[in-house]
């Protein structure tokens, strides 16, 4: 990784521990994906701790990072909960069940409440391929500015979001989704 690289990285790591979530927008192949997932394992350091400071003794936060890559066949159903169909003894079951956002957000509070020094990185990857809206739905709201109100994603949650800016989006533009993420463009290095 070069110096410049590392610098960057540094600062987007700064802009997230304060603001919790950011939007990399870019050509393809710019390196999102890889700048978002070393923006989250950069945030287990010490430094980046605008939420909750470390005990004496511990030399990072334990970080848990789940990447979905967004598609246009993306759902609600798939992404925050829904029923699953399985056969057991020959007989259909219906479940219902938290998904990928559902899951990370409840864990992500437990760990809060628990005060067990995690931090939960969500990675939208190509966030402009999906309808987000439709793939949020009534969790949309959720992604509001952070505080101690239960209906609200916990401190130690952040959003990275990834959007090819050289590909129409489905959505052209999501004010109640993107109003509240620092965009930041990345540009091609030739």
């Amino acid at each position: 990784m070069t110096h410049t690289t590392i610098e960057l990285i540094d600062k987007l790591s700064q802009l997230i521990d304060k603001n919790k979530y950011l939007v990399l927008s870019g050509g393809i192949g710019v390196g999102k994906t890889f700048l978002a997932s070393a923006i989250a394992e950069n945030c287990a350091r010490p430094q980046y701790n605008s939420q909750r400071s470390l005990p004496a003794g511990q030399n990072g936060y334990d970080v848990i990072t789940e990447i979905v890559p967004i598609h246009p066949s993306r759902t609600y159903e798939d992404f925050v909960s829904g029923v699953t169909i399985s056969t057991e003894n020959g007989s259909a079951v219906f479940r219902h069940e938290d998904k990928i956002f559902l899951s990370l957000l409840k864990r992500a509070k437990a760990s809060w409440s628990a005060q067990d020094h995690k931090k939960y990185f969500l990675i939208l990857d190509d966030i402009g391929r999906g309808e987000i809206s439709g793939i949020l739905g009534d969790t949309l709201s959720l992604i509001e500015p952070h505080g101690e109100n239960g209906d609200q994603i916990p401190p130690n949650m952040y959003i990275i979001a990834t959007k090819s800016d050289t590909t129409q989006p489905i959505e052209h533009h999501n004010y109640g989704f993107f109003r509240h993420f620092y965009e930041y463009p990345l540009e091609n290095d030739y």
